[in-house]
């Protein structure tokens, strides 16, 4: 996947194992992967653009 499309990171054992598009989708894989992966270190990172960094205009949250 492209990074700018999919800028949510989803690492398991040190390792990517999924990108998702929004917060929320992120949020269910790491749910869905952690009833897999019990014992599992989960993390979950941000990579795209900040907001106010856009370019577009953006203000800051």
């Amino acid at each position: 996947m492209d990074s700018i499309k999919a800028p949510w990171k989803i690492y398991r054992a040190g390792k990517l194992c999924a990108e998702a598009v929004t917060h929320r989708e992120a949020q269910g894989i790491v749910k869905q992967l952690s009833k897999l992966y019990p014992g599992d270190r989960l993390y979950c990172q941000y990579e795209g653009r900040n907001i106010a960094h856009c370019g577009d205009g953006g203000k800051p949250l």
